[in-house]
């Protein structure tokens, strides 16, 4: 348990259906009464399962109380164990993008209001005098224009920096289209959003 960082074990018959669990509360109880030589002995009898199929939101309250499913078919041969920290994983995964995206464009902004107005380019400056929300697109626009880029005085390559724009551009294009199973396939867009962002930290 200690060489995997398993927090809990499923304990098992010989046809792989669900007996109990080892968790290091069971051996820590078994240990307070003078056992705990024997798995038998470390095993939690009560070990909350749940079936394959069952919805996850109807079983939410059990994995908080418990911090862990022991997951079994319909044979009750055990398949898996789902614990709090595996939601978790899941949840930053599917929200991480976004926030990641929420905040480049929030410091893009805070960029864009250190030009004067009349600077800007004529098609950004229509967005922006009907009110109309400036895209990463139109970001890229502007800093691509050397003169406003010089304005800025980032200790960036100008090229650099916008090539990770376009990245992060179709990767914020690209999100209004995922389904449930997607955001993990945009783990590169994800990382260059980030170092996007890290590097926006710096100056804006």
């Amino acid at each position: 348990m200690v060489e995997s960082d398993f927090s809990q074990l499923p304990v098992v018959d010989r046809n792989g259906r669900a007996r109990g669990v080892v968790t290091w509360q069971s051996i820590a109880r078994a240990k307070l009464t003078g056992r705990g030589n024997t798995v038998a002995e470390v095993t939690d009898r009560n070990a909350p399962t749940a079936r394959e199929h069952e919805e996850l939101f109807s079983r939410i309250q059990d994995l908080r109380r418990h911090g862990f499913l022991v997951i079994v078919d319909a044979d009750h041969v055990v398949t898996g164990v789902l614990t709090a920290s595996d939601i978790a994983d899941q949840l930053k995964l599917r929200i991480e993008p976004f926030t990641l995206l929420e905040e480049v464009e929030l410091r893009l902004r805070r960029a864009l209001s250190r030009f004067n107005r009349a600077d800007l380019p004529t098609r950004t400056k229509n967005i922006l005098e009907n009110n109309k929300q400036i895209t990463l697109g139109e970001y890229r626009h502007v800093f691509q224009d050397s003169d406003l880029w010089k304005q800025l005085d980032w200790p960036f390559d100008q090229q650099n920096f916008l090539d990770r724009l376009d990245v992060v551009k179709k990767f914020r294009d690209s999100v209004a289209h995922w389904d449930v199973d997607a955001p993990e396939a945009e783990s590169s867009a994800v990382e260059t959003t980030r170092q996007l962002l890290r590097l926006l930290q710096l100056v804006a």
